[in-house]
């Protein structure tokens, strides 16, 4: 399966924009490519307006105010034993980092 969304989480803090994702049919990863200022429409990719990032150890009290308070966030959880799977983040204004409305969720 193959997923794109607005931004995409680099651990260094950075967002790369419009990435596609390729999963296998067990949720892995096998691939990803930054189309950066705009989305190169493919057959047969799910668009999420939303942020993709590493796979999370907890997902509970998830909860930030700006861009930075994210990145803290998303950095604390990353989950190491599982480099190969994402998550979705979706439902909250990317301009403002305000996460009323947000989800999580993981892209199998």
């Amino acid at each position: 399966m193959k997923y794109s969304s607005h931004l995409y989480y680099h651990t260094d803090g950075t967002f790369g924009r419009f990435p596609i994702v390729e999963l296998d049919n067990t949720g892995r990863l096998i691939s990803l490519t930054e189309c950066t200022d705009t989305l190169t429409e493919l057959a047969g990719i799910r668009f999420f307006a939303g942020i993709i990032v590493p796979y999370l150890v907890s997902t509970d009290e998830f909860v930030f105010h700006n861009k930075t308070e994210f990145c803290q966030m998303v950095n604390k959880r990353i989950d190491a034993n599982n480099p190969d799977r994402i998550m979705l983040i979706e439902g909250f204004d990317l301009n403002t980092f305000d996460h009323s409305g947000m989800s999580i969720r993981e892209l199998k």
